[in-house]
């Protein structure tokens, strides 16, 4: 994810890492949240909370997939993130016919880049049954945006083996107004969480359109009428199988 900040002038982007074994082989690359200046200039990294670097067992973050979505709040005093599935610690990822995958979004202090807050948010299942097992069968977090200071828009996005060509996505809205802050829960395994209620927005199946990769959601201009809009994009992952794709759409009162 990129976000925009125009008080500072200074971008933030995500980075998912690389947790990779083959061959005796082992590539690790920690994961990140690095602040740039507009001219692509490195300028910080936020300190990675305890738990979330890449470790060569079960522990920590799954192979690509950690920081999937950013969002700043609060006049971007505020920065969330999103892991786009759990780690290790938290138990099992999302599958066909498991609905129990919990996920952390993160809050930081965007000026001192301290962690003040962790919720769990529980995925939803894979929506079809996979023909082959596989890493890239998933249900995740693809991207959030905040609403307000303590409401995000929550984009999960699920894939799976045989259905090729049609990507999952619905969209959520949660309030972490009185949600339990899980940051000293360092395992949900051990200590299940209450995790956050959500509220289903829109299912991308409801429209008669090809739905692909969508990891990217930002407000855009306003309508004419005054009523908001909200702009989606696909990650076409440099495939020529894939569709580069905008949506945009209404967000009436």
């Amino acid at each position: 994810s990129v976000r925009y900040n125009p008080a500072k002038n200074q971008l933030i982007w995500s980075n998912e890492g690389e947790r990779l074994f083959k061959n005796g082989d082992s590539i690790i690359i920690q994961p990140a949240l690095t602040f740039i200046s507009s001219d692509g200039k490195f300028i910080d990294t936020i300190p990675l909370p305890n738990g979330f670097q890449f470790t060569k067992v079960a522990n920590g973050p799954r192979k690509n997939a950690l920081f999937e979505g950013v969002t700043f709040a609060d006049n971007y005093k505020t920065l969330y993130t999103s892991l786009e599935e759990p780690l290790y610690q938290d138990g099992r990822a999302a599958a066909f016919g498991f609905g129990g995958a919990i996920t952390r979004i993160l809050k930081f202090n965007a000026k001192t880049k301290r962690n003040t807050a962790q919720y769990a948010y529980n995925l939803g299942e894979l929506p079809v049954e996979p023909t082959v097992q596989s890493d890239w069968n998933l249900n995740g977090i693809s991207e959030i945006l905040a609403i307000n200071n303590h409401t995000l828009l929550v984009m999960e996005r699920a894939w799976a083996k045989g259905h090729d060509d049609h990507t999952f996505v619905k969209l959520f809205l949660v309030d972490l107004n009185e949600a339990e802050n899980v940051i000293n829960n360092p395992s949900f395994s051990k200590n299940p969480p209450k995790v956050l209620k959500k509220k289903l927005l829109f299912d991308f199946d409801s429209i008669d359109k090809h739905i692909d990769n969508f990891e990217g959601v930002t407000f855009g201009p306003n309508l004419p009428n005054g009523n908001k809009t909200l702009i989606f994009c696909v990650d076409n992952n440099f495939s020529k199988t894939q569709t580069q794709q905008f949506f945009l759409f209404e967000v009436e009162p």
